[in-house]
Order: C-alpha cells, then sequence, then structure tokens
C-alpha cells in the first residue's frame, strides 16, 4: 500500500499539491472575509450556543456561502493537504522504518471529510440543532486537530530523519 503512494512524490505532484493547498488557503481566507466571523471547522471546540450564534453571524447568505464552500473548497482541501503530506513523507522518507507515516494524512482527511458532512448538515438544520450534533461535530473536528498534529510530528521525523542521513 504503502509504495503505491510513490507517485504522489515526483516533483509534478508535489508541486500541484502545493499550488492547490495555497489556492484552497486562499480561498478559507476569502471565505472568513465574507462571514465576517472565522468558520467552525478552525475552532479548537466549540458548543450549540456558540455554533448559534455563529450561525446568526453568518446570516442566511453566509449559511448558504458556507454550506456550498464544505462542500467545495473544503473538500478539495482534503485531496490537496493530502497528496502535499503523503508525497512530501514518501519522498524524503529514505527509512522504509518511517514511510509508514504517509499514511496519516489520509486518516486526517477522511475525519475532515466526515467533519464537512457534519457541518454541512448542520447549516441546513439550522435553527434546529441539537446539543449532539454539535457535540459530535465539535469532537470530529477536535479529532481532525489531533491528527493533522500528529501528521505534522510525522513530517518533522521523516524531515529530520532525511537530514540525519544526508549530512551524516
Amino acid at each position: 500500500m504503502v509504495r503505491r503512494l510513490d507517485v504522489l512524490s515526483t516533483t509534478g505532484s508535489l508541486l500541484l499539491s502545493f499550488i492547490g493547498v495555497l489556492l484552497c488557503l486562499m480561498g478559507f481566507f476569502v471565505l472568513e472575509r465574507r462571514l465576517g466571523v472565522s468558520i467552525l471547522d478552525v475552532l479548537p471546540n466549540y458548543d450549540l450556543a456558540l455554533v448559534e450564534e455563529r450561525m446568526l453571524d453568518y446570516g442566511p447568505e453566509g449559511r448558504s456561502l458556507y454550506a456550498w464552500s464544505v462542500l467545495t473548497l473544503d473538500m478539495l482541501f482534503p485531496c490537496c493537504y493530502i497528496s502535499l503530506t503523503a508525497g512530501f513523507t514518501m519522498r524524503l522518507a529514505r527509512d522504509r522504518s518511517v514511510r509508514f507515516l504517509a499514511l496519516t494524512p489520509f486518516i486526517a482527511g477522511l475525519v475532515d471529510i466526515a467533519e464537512n458532512v457534519q457541518i454541512w448538515n448542520m447549516l441546513l438544520s439550522f435553527p434546529q440543532l441539537s446539543g449532539e450534533q454539535v457535540a459530535l461535530a465539535s469532537a470530529t473536528t477536535s479529532l481532525k486537530h489531533g491528527i493533522v498534529a500528529v501528521m505534522i510530528l510525522g513530517m518533522l521525523i521523516v524531515g529530520l530523519d532525511f537530514c540525519r542521513n544526508r549530512f551524516n
């Protein structure tokens, strides 16, 4: 399985993925500027009161824009960062024992997509939100943040291993 990821480590794939990540980040910046407040995806945790407040801050047009963005921009973003981080890990991981770390972006991406579906559902369900629905979405967001931290740590380990092997 890990060996099949070698295609992501090509210069062309890495460049395309990097450009995709940058474009998505710019899209999120524009989205937050249009909404006037941050999106739920970036909050460390949230509860029903905060989500209801944000939904009111977004307004009907903002909720519609955010829902559309969740189904487009925020579904494309995991694909871009998965291919970038997995490709980066595969390119630098000369030591086969750390190549398994290239799988962590896929886990992060799956959790991110699950989070997106939950946020989209909340955007469409407002004002009929439940505490359980919000708690599950918040837990998924927190899990995503944790897995992304592990993914970044894995890339640092691979990068340090690459430097150690290259300069010794």
